[in-house]
């Protein structure tokens, strides 16, 4: 099985060993000349529709192929341009797409909740019908069951979105509350709630301090 990077950077040793316990045999990466294309992307266009056009004409191509019937493009980005500031988390620079495309496989559909990239995987192997033994952090998008929210961080804020607020740790240990007044694909903005129950402050802390402690025991394992 083949895996198609339409992206710029390299796969880590870790990331390649894992796809290979899926099954992938060959990692196809893009071409250099794309790849600088894509990684100077200017970050305040208003579209990206000329750049999307190279994508177009890949699969144009792939429908011609053999293998096309018996392929699932998995296509997701990281973050907008200007999301990594130090000091501020600009929610709508965190606002991707996620686009799971096979037309002999996967029925067309528009889905609309809050979610994380985390969430990629369970949801493929949910279509794919493949059942998995893995501690994953994110959830099937698919399942009636699913709880809408989101992760975004930056060097210094570890931020987690949920029910219109937007919550975040700080390195000085302070847990704050947002009210996501406005937001639009260019703008946010935000009220500050200074009322943050214990159960908020522990579902955020949870979730990051878990997932740190979890990563730490991972590497006194391979080592």
């Amino acid at each position: 099985m083949k895996m198609y990077l339409f992206f710029s950077h390299k796969l880590t040793d870790a990331q390649i060993e894992d796809a290979k316990k899926l099954g992938v045999d060959e990692f196809v990466y893009l071409p250099e000349d794309l790849q600088r294309k894509f990684s100077n992307i200017p970050p305040e266009l208003e579209s990206v529709k000329k750049y999307a056009k190279d994508f177009e004409k890949f699969l144009e191509n792939a429908k011609k192929q053999p293998w096309f019937k018996d392929t699932i493009f998995v296509i997701i980005a990281d973050h907008n341009g200007a999301s990594a500031g130090k000091s501020s988390l600009p929610l709508h620079r965190y606002k991707i797409p996620l686009i799971i495309y096979s037309p002999t496989n996967v029925k067309p559909k528009v889905i609309t909740k809050l979610s994380s990239q985390i969430d990629t995987m369970p949801t493929l192997f949910s279509l794919l019908g493949i059942s998995y033994q893995k501690k994953f952090y994110g959830n099937n998008i698919l399942d009636e069951n699913f709880t809408e929210r989101a992760f975004i961080g930056n060097y210094e804020k570890l931020g987690y979105v949920k029910n219109g607020y937007l919550y975040f740790l700080t390195p000085d240990k302070q847990i704050h509350k947002m009210k996501i007044n406005k937001l639009s694909l260019n703008n946010v903005q935000y009220i500050e709630d200074k009322n943050i129950s214990e159960q908020e402050e522990e579902e955020i802390i949870t979730y990051y301090q878990s997932a740190s402690l979890l990563y730490e025991n991972s590497k006194k394992t391979k080592n």
